[in-house]
């Protein structure tokens, strides 16, 4: 990485995630090499408080009244918290929890993804069959993932990353693909090979900053660990 140029971009601006995208590497390796070359990080209120004034409040109601989206899905296009679009609307007196559009449309939204009814919850069938169409659900999307770039494939599958262990670290610790992602992006590893058990480890956070985005394994012994045959496509 040429760390000169990420001094620059950050200083001008560039939060650590666009940087991330630009290199292709996690976010917490720029934060870790910014840090080592004594460059001070913003703390995320202020990135916030940056961006919350280049939002105009013309932008945010266009989103939510013509475009029909969340307060949270208008959050992420302008990458900011949910609040601070809260606070920039009150700024001009307009109260979401009383904005007519957004009730409805957050209604639908829980209709939608929140498929079972009051009442039911203690109903172990139900259960069962909610969480075998959550599971049919994924292996679906394992199937048809065919991501845009980089951070949508690391996303995905830091995601299967933390399923497979439990959803849980321990305080320190961080999830480490040994066959790293930056290398199965590059190479067209499928995400659930990426983030396959065999594939994983759970190691301190200096030691995953300081492995940074290097592989310690082939593809080959990647796919050999996994036990699956690598596709033809891939070599």
């Amino acid at each position: 990485m040429d760390i000169e140029k990420i001094k620059k971009l950050y200083r001008e601006g560039k939060t650590l995630s666009e940087l991330g995208d630009m290199f292709k590497v996690d976010r917490n390796t720029i934060r870790y090499h910014l840090k080592k070359h004594g460059v001070p990080i913003r703390a995320k209120k202020e990135v916030n408080q940056q961006r919350k004034i280049d939002i105009s409040i013309e932008s945010i109601l266009y989103l939510i009244n013509v475009e029909k989206m969340l307060v949270t899905e208008v959050a992420k296009y302008f990458g900011v918290s949910r609040a601070t679009i809260g606070k920039r609307l009150k700024e001009v007196g307009l109260n979401l929890k009383n904005h007519k559009n957004q009730r409805e449309r957050q209604s639908e939204f829980m209709k939608e993804n929140n498929p079972v009814p009051k009442g039911c919850s203690r109903d172990e069938k139900l259960v069962e069959k909610l969480v075998e169409s959550k599971e049919k659900s994924l292996q679906n999307k394992i199937r048809t993932f065919n991501p845009k770039n980089f951070k949508e494939y690391a996303k995905f599958a830091r995601y299967l990353a933390y399923k497979e262990c439990g959803l849980k670290t321990p305080k320190g610790m961080n999830i480490d693909h040994i066959y790293s992602l930056q290398d199965g992006y590059k190479n067209n590893v499928p995400v659930d090979v990426i983030s396959h058990k065999e594939n994983l480890r759970i190691i301190s956070e200096k030691e995953n900053l300081e492995k940074g985005s290097n592989s310690l394994i082939c593809l080959d012994e990647l796919y050999k660990r996994v036990g699956v045959q690598r596709l033809a496509t891939i070599a």
